[in-house]
């Protein structure tokens, strides 16, 4: 009898103990919830605002003037213009941090090393070594 007394007892004070209220966290009234969640939709909405700001680009109208074409134009005039869309590819390589022999370069234009032990490599543009498979 004592043992079943003793954990109804136990139980008790178990579920009685899980809707207190402790110390370290009080629970939040209604109003301050609220605010809480205004005050988290109001820094929201401004990090949008700047977000959109930081990414509307404003365009200024173009002008042109015009030059007086002179009476008699001038004798022989060349002009070459290189297309404005061409550009040069470059191939990003990793630095080099050991002291491997260069020994030529891949169709891609990287460079190849060879290592202490004869096995080849190129670098990634991280610095990575990517080694090259021996064909037969």
């Amino acid at each position: 009898m004592k043992k079943l007394l003793s954990s109804l007892l136990a139980l008790t004070l178990l579920f009685a103990g899980i809707n207190n209220v402790h110390a370290q966290k009080a629970p939040l009234s209604d109003s301050a919830k609220a605010a809480k969640k205004a005050a988290r939709a109001e820094k929201k909405a401004a990090k949008a605002q700047a977000a959109a700001a930081a990414t509307t680009t404003t365009t200024t109208p173009a002008t042109t003037t015009v030059k007086p074409v002179p009476a008699t134009p001038p004798a022989t005039t060349t002009t070459t213009t290189a297309p404005a869309t061409a550009k040069a590819k470059t191939v990003t390589q990793g630095v080099n941090k050991t002291a491997d022999k260069a020994v030529g370069t891949d169709a891609k234009g990287r460079t190849i090393y060879e290592g202490s032990k004869g096995g080849r490599y190129t670098l990634t543009p991280a610095g990575n070594k990517e080694y090259i498979k021996k064909t037969n």
